[in-house]
Protein backbone atom coordinates (compact mmCIF):
# COMPACT_ATOMS: atom_id res chain seq x y z
CA UNK A 1 0.00 0.00 0.00
CA UNK A 2 1.75 2.85 -0.97
CA UNK A 3 0.66 6.97 -0.37
CA UNK A 4 -2.25 8.59 -2.24
CA UNK A 5 -1.39 10.18 -5.46
CA UNK A 6 2.04 8.76 -5.59
CA UNK A 7 3.99 10.01 -7.89
CA UNK A 8 6.35 6.76 -8.49
CA UNK A 9 3.64 4.75 -8.67
CA UNK A 10 1.79 6.93 -11.60
CA UNK A 11 5.28 7.45 -13.35
CA UNK A 12 6.21 3.81 -13.22
CA UNK A 13 2.98 2.40 -14.20
CA UNK A 14 3.05 4.30 -17.65
CA UNK A 15 6.76 2.05 -18.47
CA UNK A 16 4.78 -1.13 -17.68
CA UNK A 17 5.83 -3.78 -20.19
CA UNK A 18 8.90 -1.74 -22.09
CA UNK A 19 11.12 -3.96 -22.54
CA UNK A 20 14.70 -3.36 -20.76
CA UNK A 21 12.96 -0.12 -18.92
CA UNK A 22 13.46 -0.15 -15.21
CA UNK A 23 10.11 0.27 -14.69
CA UNK A 24 9.42 -2.48 -17.13
CA UNK A 25 6.85 -4.17 -14.03
CA UNK A 26 5.23 -1.16 -13.09
CA UNK A 27 4.65 -0.76 -9.46
CA UNK A 28 5.41 -4.39 -9.02
CA UNK A 29 7.65 -5.15 -6.05
CA UNK A 30 11.11 -5.83 -8.06
CA UNK A 31 14.51 -6.65 -6.17
CA UNK A 32 17.45 -5.95 -7.98
CA UNK A 33 19.80 -8.40 -6.97
CA UNK A 34 23.04 -6.84 -8.73
CA UNK A 35 22.79 -3.19 -7.34
CA UNK A 36 23.83 -3.74 -3.59
CA UNK A 37 27.44 -4.68 -5.41
CA UNK A 38 27.72 -1.53 -7.28
CA UNK A 39 28.61 0.48 -4.71
CA UNK A 40 31.61 -1.31 -3.90
CA UNK A 41 32.80 -0.83 -7.04
CA UNK A 42 32.92 2.63 -7.30
CA UNK A 43 36.40 4.40 -5.77
CA UNK A 44 35.07 7.64 -5.68
CA UNK A 45 32.72 9.66 -3.42
CA UNK A 46 29.51 10.14 -4.63
CA UNK A 47 25.91 10.44 -3.03
CA UNK A 48 23.95 7.32 -3.62
CA UNK A 49 20.02 7.38 -3.43
CA UNK A 50 19.51 3.62 -2.29
CA UNK A 51 16.19 3.30 -2.96
CA UNK A 52 14.40 5.78 -5.66
CA UNK A 53 11.27 4.97 -6.81
CA UNK A 54 11.18 2.10 -3.91
CA UNK A 55 10.96 1.93 -0.29
CA UNK A 56 13.75 0.11 1.28
CA UNK A 57 11.43 -1.04 4.06
CA UNK A 58 8.43 -2.28 1.96
CA UNK A 59 5.87 -4.86 3.90
CA UNK A 60 6.97 -7.70 1.44
CA UNK A 61 10.81 -6.79 1.19
CA UNK A 62 12.95 -9.58 2.36
CA UNK A 63 15.23 -8.78 5.23
CA UNK A 64 17.73 -10.46 3.53
CA UNK A 65 18.14 -8.46 0.78
CA UNK A 66 17.73 -5.26 3.16
CA UNK A 67 20.80 -7.39 5.34
CA UNK A 68 22.70 -7.31 1.89
CA UNK A 69 22.63 -3.75 1.10
CA UNK A 70 23.47 -2.71 5.00
CA UNK A 71 26.33 -4.56 4.66
CA UNK A 72 27.25 -3.16 1.27
CA UNK A 73 26.78 0.42 2.91
CA UNK A 74 29.40 -0.52 5.85
CA UNK A 75 32.08 -2.46 3.32
CA UNK A 76 31.31 0.69 0.82
CA UNK A 77 32.15 3.30 3.04
CA UNK A 78 33.34 6.29 1.34
CA UNK A 79 30.48 6.78 -0.83
CA UNK A 80 26.97 8.65 1.38
CA UNK A 81 24.23 7.08 1.07
CA UNK A 82 20.47 8.11 1.49
CA UNK A 83 18.05 6.17 2.23
CA UNK A 84 14.34 7.32 2.80
CA UNK A 85 11.03 5.12 3.96
CA UNK A 86 7.71 6.06 4.28
CA UNK A 87 7.55 2.86 6.89
CA UNK A 88 9.68 4.38 9.70
CA UNK A 89 8.05 1.44 12.37
CA UNK A 90 9.30 -1.50 10.02
CA UNK A 91 12.74 0.37 9.82
CA UNK A 92 13.05 0.49 13.36
CA UNK A 93 11.93 -2.56 14.42
CA UNK A 94 14.47 -3.86 11.44
CA UNK A 95 17.07 -2.02 13.31
CA UNK A 96 15.84 -3.24 16.52
CA UNK A 97 16.06 -6.66 15.91
CA UNK A 98 19.89 -6.21 14.71
CA UNK A 99 19.71 -7.41 11.16
CA UNK A 100 22.84 -9.14 10.38
CA UNK A 101 24.96 -6.60 9.65
CA UNK A 102 25.12 -5.84 13.17
CA UNK A 103 27.22 -8.49 14.13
Amino acid sequence: MGCDKCYAERLSERFRGVSDHHCETGFDLTLRQARPEQAPAWREPRMIFVNTMSDLFHSEGPDAFVDRVFDTMERANWPTFQVLTKRSSLMGAFLHAGGAWCT
